[in-house]
């Protein structure tokens, strides 16, 4: 019986030390939308739905364009990701699916679950400031050397043994 509270101590430690990690792996568990989310909608979305020209009315290269929706409304509903337009249409549930079928590219199984937990998780965008934009810059290329116009006509004269081109 000397023992029995440095056993409950030892027991006690050990309770708290097994119970640490778990609330730690929640934390590290939290989708970051920058480094997780923003590059599939990089990859896979905002080649057509882009603020330049959007499809749908769906802007989805910025946080608040993804929250904003498009014109069938909130594209995210944070917290529910089986009521969430997005989530449906990825996953082939609601029309159209996205990305298109005729695209060639489709999410992995994979990145539609990170979908799926980040929007469970709240849907939390960027903190601070969202990071700008990228701009597509395309060199002015001259060619490197002049082209000729190519022939349009020809005319043959059998009298005089001559032909007669025009560009």
């Amino acid at each position: 019986m000397t023992n029995f509270p440095a056993k409950l101590i030892l027991l006690c430690s050990l309770c708290l030390l097994t119970s640490r990690p778990d609330s730690l792996s929640a934390a590290e568990k939290q989708i970051d939308y920058p480094k997780q989310i923003a590059p599939l909608f990089r990859k896979y979305c905002e080649g057509c739905h882009s603020v330049d020209d959007p499809e749908g009315k769906f802007a989805i290269d910025s946080y608040q364009g993804l929250l904003k929706g498009g014109k069938h409304g909130p594209a995210v509903l944070p917290g529910d990701s089986g009521s969430s337009r997005l989530i449906r249409m990825v996953k082939g549930e609601a029309k159209p699916v996205m990305p298109p079928e005729d695209s060639g590219e489709k999410l992995t199984d994979a990145e539609i679950a990170l979908l799926v937990e980040w929007v469970n998780q709240g849907a939390k965008g960027p903190s601070g400031k969202e990071p700008a934009r990228m701009e597509l810059t395309v060199p002015d290329i001259a060619p490197a050397k002049s082209v000729q116009k190519p022939v349009t006509s020809l005319a043959w004269s059998p009298e005089t043994n001559q032909i007669a081109v025009a560009r």
